[in-house]
């Protein structure tokens, strides 16, 4: 098993966790996992151990870091924001301002 398929493995229970706490969404339990497992999986191809994308992500605030694992899993705007008493454009606002953080904590140039 690579080291990624490793990780992979880990974040499966982060995963679990995510859905649980959010488990009154109309998407499903198991739908939901589902959801994130491919997301996992997909962020595991796209990870390079040399930007440190992972160690961002983790030292983000934990409502920025939900907003951007939501959305990482498909989970709609409308939802985001009716979840956390916000309005969508918030959403989009802290999503932004999530991917900015990740961005400059990883070293890479902003868009």
């Amino acid at each position: 098993m690579s080291a990624t398929d490793e990780q992979i493995l880990k974040g499966m229970d982060m995963v679990r966790r995510m859905v649980r706490r959010y488990r009154h969404t109309p998407l499903g339990y198991e739908d939901a996992v589902g959801a994130g497992s491919v997301a996992l999986v997909e962020a595991g191809r796209r990870f390079d151990p040399d930007l440190g994308v992972l160690a961002a992500v983790s030292k983000l605030r934990r409502r920025l870091r939900t907003v951007l694992l939501r959305h990482a899993c498909g989970v709609p705007s409308r939802e985001i924001a009716a979840d956390l008493g916000v309005s969508e454009s918030r959403v989009s606002q802290l999503l932004a301002t999530a991917r900015r953080r990740v961005r400059t904590e990883a070293g890479l140039a902003s868009d």
